[in-house]
C-alpha cells in the first residue's frame, strides 16, 4: 500500500496542495484520489456534481435508470430492490480487487493514505449509489444543475443551479448562418430544428441519423441544423436535402436562441441550455451514464417528448409536430426556464457558507 501511494504520486500532490494554502477545496465527485488528498488538508472541503443526482436518494430511482418517479407500494419496492441489487453487484469486484492486489487495490489505499494523515475516507465513502466504482455519501456536495429539475429534491445535496455560461457571440458557421436566413425568409411555417447527439462520446445511431434526414427530407418548410460534435465527418452523411446542414461544431447556446425545437441524447447541459432558451425538447437516450435518467426528468417534468431509437421517419416527423404545436408544453418550458432565472448567486452563497463553516 506504501508502495501504491507512491505511485499515485499522493503525497506529492498533499504537499503541492498544501503551499498553495487553500481557504477551501471543490474538487469533482469522480476524482477519487484528489478527494482523498483534500481531505488530509484541514480545510473545508466539498464535492462537485456535474451529476443531477450522483448519490442515491431514497424512494428515487438512480439516474441510470429510465424508471419515472415511483408510485405506490409496487413502484416503491421496485426501486429498493433496484438498489438492492446495486449494491450487492457493486460488492463483487471490490472484494475481486482486494484479493487480486492483497490489499493494494485503489480504494484500500486511499483508505490507508487519508488514515496515514488522520482523516478517514471510508466514512464517506459508499457503493450505494449509482456512480462507479463509489460515491460519498458524508461528504458535503455541490450540484452543478437545479432542484427545479431533479425528480424529487436531494435533501443531503446543495443544488447550486444550473452552471451554464453566457451565450457565445462566435459567429454562427456560414452554413447556418445561411440556412437560418433561408428558413426565415421562406414561404413555410415548418420548425427550425436543431439536433445534437453530444460533444464527447460518438453517440449518434447511423440508422436513426438517416432517418432524421429522411424526416426533414419529406418536409421542405423544415430546416434541420445537425452538430456532430466532432464525432463525425459532414462529408460522410453524403448528399444532404437543401434544408439540412451538418458541421462537426456548432456554438449551441447561440443556436438554440435560432431554433423551434432540439434534438438531444438527454446530456444535462444541452437539456439546461434548451430550457434557457425556451426551446422544447425531442430527447433521444442512448442509455449511457446519466442520459436515461435525465430523460426520464425531461418528460416528469413535461419539457418534451421520448424519442424513441427504432422510430420511423414518419413518427419523427409526428413527435416534432407534437411537440411544437403543444402549448401545455412550451408553458412548462417557459416556466422552467423562470424558476431557472430567479436566482443565480446561490453558488457565491454556498462556497460563502463553506468558508465562513
Amino acid at each position: 500500500r506504501s508502495a501504491a501511494i507512491d505511485r499515485l504520486g499522493l503525497e506529492a500532490h498533499r504537499s503541492a496542495l498544501l503551499d498553495r494554502a487553500p481557504d477551501l477545496v471543490l474538487v469533482d465527485i469522480e476524482l477519487h484520489e484528489q478527494v482523498a488528498v483534500a481531505l488530509t488538508l484541514g480545510v473545508p472541503v466539498a464535492a462537485t456534481s456535474t451529476w443531477i443526482a450522483p448519490g442515491r436518494v431514497r424512494g428515487l430511482p438512480p439516474l441510470d435508470r429510465p424508471d419515472p418517479l415511483p408510485t405506490g407500494l409496487r413502484g416503491v419496492l421496485t426501486t429498493e430492490l433496484t438498489w438492492l441489487r446495486r449494491r450487492v453487484t457493486a460488492q463483487r469486484p471490490r472484494l475481486l480487487a482486494i484479493a487480486r492486489s492483497r490489499g493494494a487495490d485503489r480504494q484500500s489505499v486511499l483508505h490507508a493514505f487519508t488514515r496515514r494523515h488522520g482523516a478517514d475516507l471510508r466514512s464517506l465513502a459508499t457503493t450505494d449509489a449509482w456512480l462507479r466504482p463509489w460515491g460519498y455519501d458524508g461528504l458535503r456536495t455541490l450540484v452543478l444543475g437545479p432542484t427545479q429539475l431533479d425528480l424529487r429534491a436531494d435533501p443531503s445535496v446543495t443544488y447550486v443551479g444550473p452552471m451554464v455560461g453566457p451565450v457565445d457571440r462566435v459567429p454562427l458557421p456560414p452554413s447556418v448562418t445561411a440556412a437560418v436566413e433561408r428558413h426565415r425568409l421562406g414561404p413555410g411555417d415548418g420548425p427550425l430544428v436543431y439536433c445534437s447527439f453530444g460533444s464527447f462520446v460518438a453517440s449518434y445511431d447511423e440508422a436513426l441519423l438517416g432517418r432524421l434526414v429522411a424526416a426533414a427530407a419529406d418536409e421542405p418548410s423544415w430546416t434541420l441544423l445537425l452538430a456532430l460534435g466532432g464525432t463525425r465527418d459532414p462529408d460522410s452523411l453524403g448528399p444532404l436535402p437543401d434544408n439540412v446542414v451538418a458541421e462537426r461544431w456548432m456554438p449551441q447556446r447561440r443556436v438554440l436562441d435560432e431554433v423551434d425545437l432540439a434534438i438531444t441524447h438527454a446530456g444535462i447541459m444541452t437539456i439546461l441550455e434548451g430550457v434557457l432558451a425556451g426551446v422544447p425538447l425531442l430527447v433521444r437516450s442512448a442509455g449511457l451514464r446519466d442520459q436515461d435518467g435525465n430523460a426520464a426528468r425531461v418528460v416528469h417534468h413535461g419539457l418534451g417528448r421520448l424519442l424513441d431509437r427504432e422510430a420511423s421517419a414518419a413518427t419523427i416527423r409526428d413527435l416534432v409536430e407534437e411537440v411544437r404545436s403543444d402549448r401545455l408544453l412550451a408553458d412548462r418550458v417557459a416556466t422552467m426556464r423562470r424558476e431557472l432565472l430567479r436566482d443565480d448567486r446561490i453558488l457565491e452563497r454556498t462556497v460563502a457558507d463553506l468558508l465562513a463553516a
